[in-house]
């Protein structure tokens, strides 16, 4: 009786034991979506044995002898079809996707010295080239630009207004950022000319743009809006605005430099500064048909208390230029 109790014992324990504990995860994990997080730490390599695991599952017969071999170390792995396209599922399909779309991004973007430099808020800079206003421009964007170093520091500048300067960090094609640890910042690298960035919640598409200088001086503006040379079509003459800030033919103006920041007092429209040896002349402006406006600004609203003028407006036009294509 004992012996009979023993032998249905071990029948029993053997009918429940996984004969292949390996393949049992593998078909789990074929039913699961990929996500980000699963693949932003791979290499190259990691990320091409990843994909070609979904096939090996499925018993494909390997050309390459590298996945070949790699794969027959797996009892899990049964060769047999030299085409599994039929037995993939919509999962597998997805998570093949994905996974190729990573190795796409590493071939473009293969090192993280490639980050380093400046780049501008997408919607910023596209705002600007529409409206041809700086002040509409950043009200449409939540960030600005950001700058990454060799030395892994990074300068954000929101709205052209505040900035932070956390370190960062680079895992995959993720950007992440420290030192900054009450702000939700985070990144990921689309491709060698693209960064999707989050921030406070909002996503910017951040462009590789050579707009910035070192001083961190906004050269969007000079170069969608002034740069070029423009007839005066009240005074004669020929005037050039070049991208550095440097100034032409406008009287003894010698250099120009255009606000990017209108969060401040008297900041409501758009503002533009003309500088000689001497003198330094605010202005303001419209852009419309190829044809630069230039107006003095005037008081709209005076503060008595404090004595400063809060809310300013559109004078008198002193200039209207017409650019020369």
């Amino acid at each position: 009786m004992r012996i009979r109790l023993l032998i249905l014992l071990i029948i029993l324990i053997g009918c429940n034991r996984p004969h292949n504990v390996e393949k049992r995860i593998s078909v789990k994990h074929e039913l699961i979506f990929l996500t980000d997080i699963d693949l932003n730490d791979k290499t190259l390599a990691e990320l091409r044995i990843k994909r070609n695991e979904i096939f090996a599952k499925h018993g494909y017969i390997f050309i390459s002898k590298d996945l070949s071999d790699h794969f027959k170390k797996y009892d899990w792995y049964k060769p047999k079809y030299k085409d599994v396209n039929h037995l993939l599922t919509k999962i597998d399909k997805q998570n093949i996707s994905l996974i190729i779309s990573f190795e796409k991004r590493k071939n473009i973007f293969p090192v993280e010295e490639k980050i380093i430099g400046q780049w501008l808020s997408k919607k910023y800079y596209d705002t600007l080239k529409k409206t041809m206003s700086a002040r509409t421009a950043q009200l449409a964007s939540s960030l600005s630009y950001v700058e990454f170093t060799k030395d892994k520091r990074s300068s954000i500048i929101i709205n052209f207004h505040e900035g932070i300067d956390p370190d960062y960090y680079i895992r995959g094609v993720s950007i992440g950022f420290e030192n900054f640890d009450s702000i939700d910042l985070k990144a990921r690298i689309f491709d060698s000319n693209t960064i999707i960035f989050t921030s406070w919640g909002n996503i910017d598409t951040l462009k590789r743009f050579n707009v910035v200088d070192s001083n961190h001086t906004n050269l969007a503006i000079n170069k969608v809006i002034f740069e070029g040379k423009y007839k005066d079509l009240i005074n004669g003459g020929i005037i050039e605005f070049n991208q550095n800030g440097m100034l032409s033919g406008l009287n003894s103006f010698q250099n120009y430099k255009a606000f990017s920041d209108y969060f401040d007092v008297a900041a409501n429209v758009d503002r533009l500064m003309l500088i000689n040896l001497s003198e330094k002349l605010e202005l303001t402006w419209t852009f419309k048909n190829d044809t630069l406006t230039l107006y003095d600004i005037k008081c709209a609203k005076y503060d008595s208390v404090y004595n400063t003028c809060y809310i300013i407006a559109k004078g008198n036009m002193l200039y209207k230029l017409l650019r020369i294509k």
